[in-house]
């Protein structure tokens, strides 16, 4: 399960229950794998992140822990231009019936 949003890991400390949140409920249900954010995090970095992460897994056959590893290093040896060419490409990809509602 990934919850790429601001803060997912997060949740609150009950008497004797210890954390509750998003991440615990997911637990309980069964999830073996959970990857989520202990803070906010930028919306295009999380994008770019996360479109190399499963890149990583899907077309290159990485298990989890290496293509989310490969991504964060791929990240942040990335150049600012480089980084605006990226998310040019990822923008162009994306069709509206995919993309989440803001308000």
């Amino acid at each position: 399960m990934i919850l790429s949003a601001c803060q997912t890991g997060l949740g609150e400390t009950k008497n004797a229950e210890g954390i509750k949140g998003l991440r615990r409920s997911f637990e309980l249900a069964g999830v073996h794998t959970i990857l989520c954010t202990l803070w906010s995090v930028e919306e295009l970095s999380c994008a770019l992140l996360m479109n190399e992460f499963y890149a990583n897994l899907l077309e290159k056959g990485m298990d989890k822990l290496e293509a989310f590893t490969n991504a964060k290093q791929f990240l942040r040896k990335m150049t600012n231009l480089e980084i605006e060419e990226r998310l040019k490409k990822l923008v162009s990809k994306r069709k509206p019936s995919f993309r989440g509602g803001r308000t």
